[in-house]
């Protein structure tokens, strides 16, 4: 203001003020918008290459020309309302008051104060937001790391073998080829389950096909349920245990009449009360008599559960060629490929082994979506909390350097370096109160935006929300630190220099 006041002294019009501050602020506003590009395009790479799964077209994400638009319009925007604004404001002097007054380091009105107030405690209420939202994200992915999915996915290698239609188009040689294949891979050592299935679990949803039921007083009824065909020894090659009557065996064929295992949940749905070995309903066609039970496993990686039904590759490989996953229970892991390979050859050389991972890597690549969000949670959150640290060792700062004089005549007084240093943190401490009352409030009503994205988590878990306004008052208080020491550190006679 002092600045202000001898330039308009010296002959300074307001329009040629306004224009020097104004092109101030769009100089720092260019410089930040060039800065922040290349972290962009620096951050963007980066979270390609931690989680490329989990977006779509990911090879086309980068800097373009929209978002380079983008860029210098919001460049241009943040120093008209964050310059040009101020430098009206600023431009408005009272020579006599500012010249007479500008030395003592006045610190600008009470509305500029309360602005400059709030901007900090809007800073500490988003910080407080976005931490919240990671810490429900964090505690809902170790949950789901943790959960039992149903079935034993150790020491499984999956893979797939496509059959072309050409060389396999009769369905007894896609079933004869797998029926040889299983048995050649049974022979290795170290294997000791092979199966193959339509979708693997926890692999998402994939074929809802659905049955038709009828119910103990002879009406029609209909549910939706996840389809699989299986081939081999599936339920012992996934560790998934059989609760009642029997799986499938050389017996279930084209020629026989049509069978399925069913999970619980299924049979609690159509036979409620009653056992559901020999029952009966439709689905896939045909009229199938249940001959097993086996537990719900899981369709999605969050653990998703609901009714399966299982039909055998034997019977039911004619309707197409199905491109079954094979899947083996070794401890040799992707080690025995090469084994596998051999034994494909000496069967059909022409063919392929295709996505060859373990079942474990499996499970992880279908919680990319997630680790995804997380990290771009934990991102934005460690931005906002820094901010707000910022912005709180800012206006506390500015504000001691303002009142250098008043802290060296209450020091001179008799007031105690533990007085003068409670003052500013009491500053700082009814702003970060501010900021973490709104941050409260807000993440209570925003954390239900996260409802679909958490798993075994409430998103308005109370230990999370006192965990993350606890470490955030610690944050605001250490900024806040700095600058209450400085102001002890005046002195009586380097008041009066400032003068």
């Amino acid at each position: 203001r002092r600045e202000i006041a001898i330039r308009s002294a010296l002959g300074s019009g307001r329009g040629r003020l306004v224009r020097q501050f104004f092109a101030e602020s769009l100089l720092v506003a260019t410089l930040a918008g060039l800065a922040g590009l290349v972290v962009a395009h620096l951050g963007v790479r980066f979270l390609l290459s931690i989680s490329p799964e989990a977006v779509a077209r990911a090879p086309e994400v980068g800097i373009d020309a929209r978002l380079l638009l983008f860029a210098g319009l919001v460049t241009v925007l943040t120093a008209l309302l964050f310059g040009l604004v101020p430098a009206l404001r600023g431009s408005r002097v009272d020579l006599t008051s500012d010249l007479r007054e500008g030395s003592r380091g006045m610190a600008g009105g009470k509305k500029s104060t309360r602005v400059r107030a709030a901007l900090v405690a809007t800073q500490v209420a988003l910080a407080l937001v976005l931490l919240i939202g990671a810490g429900i994200l964090i505690k809902s992915f170790a949950a789901l790391q943790g959960q039992d999915y149903g079935f034993d996915s150790s020491d499984l290698l999956t893979f797939e073998v496509h059959l072309p239609d050409a060389r396999y188009e009769d369905p007894v040689l896609r079933v004869d080829f797998h029926q040889r294949f299983h048995e050649k891979l049974r022979s290795l050592p170290g294997v000791e389950f092979v199966a193959a299935t339509s979708w693997l679990p926890a692999a998402g949803p994939y074929h809802d096909w659905g049955f038709r039921y009828e119910t103990e007083d002879g009406a029609q009824d209909g549910e939706g349920a996840q389809m699989r065909i299986i081939e081999g020894d599936y339920f012992e090659t996934m560790g998934i245990p059989l609760r009642a009557g029997r799986t499938f065996n050389a017996g279930d064929g084209e020629d026989s009449p049509p069978v399925m295992v069913i999970s619980e949940t299924a049979a609690e749905i159509a036979f409620p009360g009653r056992d559901a070995i020999g029952q009966q309903f439709f689905s896939a066609g045909a009229d199938r008599t249940v001959i097993g039970l086996v537990p719900d496993v899981a369709f999605d990686a969050r653990g998703s559960r609901k009714s399966k039904i299982y039909i055998p590759h034997t019977e039911y490989g004619d309707d197409r060629n199905w491109a079954l996953v094979q899947v083996v229970k070794t401890s040799a892991g992707l080690g025995i490929l090469p084994q596998i390979r051999r034994e494909l050859d000496a069967i059909d050389p022409e063919l392929v082994i295709y996505r060859a991972r373990t079942m474990e890597d499996v499970l992880g690549r279908h919680m990319e979506s997630e680790k995804f969000a997380l990290t771009l949670m934990g991102i934005f959150s460690g931005v906002a909390l820094l901010l707000a640290a910022i912005g709180v060792y800012g206006i506390l700062s500015y504000s001691v350097s303002q009142r250098t004089r008043e802290f060296g005549i209450r020091m001179a007084l008799g007031a105690t370096t533990g007085a003068v240093r409670r003052r500013v943190l009491a500053q700082g401490a009814i702003l970060a109160g501010l900021g973490l009352l709104t941050g409260l409030l807000g993440a209570f009503w925003l954390s239900k935006l996260l409802q679909s994205m958490v798993f075994g988590v409430s998103v308005t878990d109370p230990a999370i929300f006192a965990l993350v306004t606890v470490i955030l008052a610690l944050v605001a208080l250490a900024a806040g630190y700095v600058p209450a020491h400085r102001a002890t550190q005046v002195t009586p006679m380097q008041a009066l220099r400032e003068e």
